[in-house]
């Protein structure tokens, strides 16, 4: 919920991947990654999970780093949906941890790896 300082209104509502559709009318942060969580696989483009190489396959991302990634919502497309995912749990935290800093672009199509890979 938003704090006695901020100008949000509204709750913030937690509920499992397989409960999707009782808030898909809602913008969506899905935390965790895509091999556990349905909607992160969805978010991903895939109907089944994404585990492992094929996560990094997917994302660039390996052990030790995360994806911030913000997409249309699959469920509804007036709305968005911010995967914050890491290769595993303690990746997850970062992750999370990351998605709460000021300078995160949350725009549709926006994109954070990490580590940052430089490319040739």
């Amino acid at each position: 919920t938003p704090g006695s300082t901020g100008t949000a209104t509204g709750a913030v509502t937690i509920v499992k991947d397989s409960e999707v559709a009782s808030v898909s009318d809602k913008n969506l942060i899905v935390v965790g990654g895509s091999c556990i969580n349905t909607v992160a696989a969805k978010i991903l483009d895939s109907d089944s999970p994404l585990c492992a190489e094929e996560f990094s396959a997917k994302t660039k991302v390996s052990a030790g780093g995360y994806i911030i990634k913000t997409v249309t919502s699959p469920y509804n497309t007036g709305k968005v949906a911010m995967l914050v995912a890491g290769f595993n749990p303690a990746d997850t935290q970062n992750a999370v941890a990351r998605s709460v800093q000021s300078d995160v672009k949350t725009d549709v199509g926006s994109e954070e790896v990490y580590p940052v890979v430089a490319t040739v």
